[in-house]
């Protein structure tokens, strides 16, 4: 094989292991101001971990798609809160503090808490709750609190049946909040 037949061959080799891998990082971070996801996967260059592609997928969560309809949050730079991020071909697992923002953004009764707030209370007071929903320090015992609470799955369909249960409900919910937080 000649010189500039070998030397080709190397290139291409080189370049084939450019586009198809084999070393890759993905990953899944959500924004703590509005609770989209966005998935990311980066090409890196063997052994060395520099990232040559990177590509970005944006996931509207049950939440995410509430604020947007309600607009609680207007344009705005995301604030991504790692959740977690894998590699290959040597599989290992990075995990961030994002886990149970994450899993709340995701909760259709979560989103439909939010969405009742905005509807059948105020907007500022939705704001105030998703900042407590999102805040990675908070959002565990939000959850909990709020299945405690008796809060239904999929939210109320009417002012009426809202404002009963909010009647002592949001008191309840801030409450055991606040228990939560401190057992932590």
């Amino acid at each position: 094989m000649s010189s500039g037949k070998r030397l080709l061959s190397i290139v291409l080799c080189l370049a084939a292991v450019a586009v198809i891998g084999p070393c890759r990082f993905g990953s899944y971070s959500v924004c703590t101001r509005c609770g989209e996801g966005r998935g990311t996967s980066s090409r890196q260059v063997p052994i060395l971990a520099i990232s040559y592609w990177t590509t970005h997928r944006a996931d509207q969560t049950e939440l995410s798609r509430v604020v947007s309809a309600t607009q609680l949050v207007g344009p705005h730079d995301h604030e991504w809160l790692f959740v977690h991020g894998n590699t290959f071909p040597i599989f290992s697992c990075a995990l961030g503090r994002g886990g149970a923002v994450a899993s709340i953004a995701r909760s259709a009764q979560v989103a439909a808490f939010v969405k009742n707030v905005t509807d059948y209370d105020s907007p500022a007071a939705a704001r105030r709750w998703l900042g407590q929903i999102l805040d990675p320090n908070s959002s565990r015992n939000f959850f909990f609190a709020l299945r405690e609470c008796q809060f239904p799955e999929s939210g109320f369909s009417n002012k009426a049946g809202y404002k009963e249960w909010a009647a002592s409900g949001l008191q309840a919910l801030a409450e055991r909040m606040a228990e939560r937080s401190t057992e932590d």
